[in-house]
């Protein structure tokens, strides 16, 4: 997730990650806790959770490390993270 902030606060500006933008950023609190509240009930009616083993995301696991990667102090333009899933990402900011 990408914020915006100044000396007034932090604001969420959107997703790095174009894969994860339109289910996270789109959905409300309350939209996450009815689904999850749904997905809940699907488990305790059919006995067994959802296949769902891949993430919407690039990265699988937690991301562990996040550095400029190209650009000036203040004026970055790209960033790289790894995670424990082993993936090095280049992100364009």
């Amino acid at each position: 997730m990408k914020f915006a902030g100044d000396e007034s606060g932090w604001q969420l500006s959107g997703s790095l990650d174009p894969s994860a933008s339109s289910t996270t950023a789109t959905l409300g609190t309350s939209d996450r806790e009815e689904s999850a509240l749904n997905m809940f009930k699907q488990m305790d009616l059919k006995g067994k959770s959802r296949d769902d083993t891949q993430l919407k995301t690039i990265h699988q696991n937690t991301i562990n490390t996040v550095r400029g990667h190209s650009g000036q102090a203040g004026n970055v333009q790209q960033i790289s993270t790894s995670g424990v899933d082993g993936r090095v990402v280049i992100w364009n900011l």
